[in-house]
Formats: C-alpha cells, structure tokens, sequence
C-alpha cells in the first residue's frame, strides 16, 4: 500500500489486540531475563503487529535486535522461550524469532532490508524504536531484491525440512507465503504500486501473467490451507519456483 505521497505505508498507530498483549509480554519478560543486556529492542511484526490476529491460529512473529552476535547457547535460549510460550498461549499457533544485531539493522548496505523492514513492518515493543532512524521510503525494486532475493535458498531449506517434519503444514504454508512475496522481484523502477496483503501480491503478478492465474491461486490458497500431499507441494512449489527465477531473467 502506497500512501497519498507516494511513500510504503507504514503499520497503523493502534493498541494491541488484548487477547494477544499476555503472551507478548511473557515473550518480552523471557527475552530480557534469559539474554539479559544482549537484548537491544523487541518488535513485531505480522498480523498480532498489524492488529488483524486470530485467536488460534495467527503466529506471533518477533523481531529481536541484540547488541552482539547470538552464540549457540543463546541461540537454543530462543528455542526453549518459544516452544515454551507456544505450550503456556495457546491464542498465538507458534513463534517465530527473525535476529539480527545492532550493527547489522544501522549498515548502510542493509538499508533497504533491515532499514525497511523496521520502518514499515515493525512495531517496537521494549527498547530504543530503531525505525526512528530512517526516514520513509518509496516503492522499489531494491528493496524487493533486499527482502526476498534470498528466496531459492530460503525455499529449498523449507523443502528439506518438509522431507523430515511429521507435521508440514507450517513448513508448507511458511514457504508459500515466501514463494507469493517473491514474486515482488518481477516489478520495475517504473512501478508505483507496494503489495500488503497476500491477496495483493497474487492479484498484482496474475494481471501481468494471467497464464499464472492457476498456479498462482494454488499458492495463495496453501498460504491460508495447505494441503495434506507434501510430495504433490513439493513438485508445485519447484514449478512455480523455476518460473520465477527464469522470469526475473
């Protein structure tokens, strides 16, 4: 979503849905009390950020920015916090932790990734609000290559996973939803328009591939439900996967 000046739209200034704020809370009490001073700040982002959460059935997606590197201890820290949350609120279905550190969010060279992601996708819950750093920015190609250009290797690890999870769905609604936004990567410089929602990134690549319009449903329909057949994904997923990389050519 694009606003009136022509700048990504930033998340709404609105309150937390209060069937959600104990669960984000715990996550912040756990992350200072088992990190201590490596946290610098917490945010969120994803639907408890944007306010459209559902009871049950959303993820609780965090963003935490630390002052160094996390070792493999700290690292398996994470892990214990959000298994352990995921059994103690049942309201979020998991959570899900995207790490990076001080330096790295301030680089220049990661302005159009870690710098767009806090501005416009992050809200700050504990800790110095990093997106006061940076000023808006207009829709653009580098930041689709910054946000997803990463989407082969990122997919192809959701594959192997797929291969050994006893419980795919997360993994094949997960790989879904990156596969949809990559698709972000076959817009110009003379594009105006930034996608939200996942509905907006199906309809926007449909209209400039109409040929896609099944292939394309499919995905978006695994990114809400998808379906019990992991081999029948699977081959679907590299398809669709293959297209993209040779239309972006």
């Amino acid at each position: 979503m694009v606003d009136a000046d022509g700048f990504i739209a930033c998340l709404p200034d609105t309150p937390l849905q209060p069937a959600f704020r104990p669960v984000v809370d715990e996550v912040i009490e756990l992350l200072h009390a088992r990190l201590g001073a490596q946290v610098h700040s917490i945010y969120l982002y994803g639907s408890v950020a944007k306010g459209t959460a559902v009871a049950g059935g959303s993820d609780l997606d965090v963003c935490l920015i630390t002052q160094g590197a996390l070792n493999a201890a700290e690292r398996d820290l994470l892990r214990v916090i959000a298994e352990h949350v995921q059994t103690q609120h049942p309201v979020i279905s998991k959570v899900d932790f995207d790490c990076g550190t001080l330096a790295e969010a301030l680089a220049d060279k990661n302005r159009f990734s870690w710098g767009y992601w806090l501005k416009h996708h992050c809200r700050c819950v504990a800790g110095e609000d990093l997106a006061s750093r940076f000023t808006r920015f207009t829709p653009s190609p580098k930041i689709a290559v910054a946000v997803n250009g990463d989407f082969i290797p990122v997919l192809q690890g959701y594959l192997q996973q797929l291969a050994e999870a006893s419980d795919a769905r997360l993994l094949q609604r997960a790989a879904a939803r990156k596969l949809l936004r990559a698709t972000n990567l076959l817009r110009s410089d003379e594009d105006t328009d930034w996608p939200e929602t996942l509905e907006e990134y199906a309809s926007r690549v449909v209209r400039r591939f109409p040929q896609q319009q099944q292939a394309i449903g499919w995905l978006l329909q695994q990114c809400h439900t998808p379906e019990d057949d992991t081999a029948h994904f699977t081959a679907r997923l590299n398809a669709l996967m293959r297209w993209l990389e040779e239309s972006r050519r």
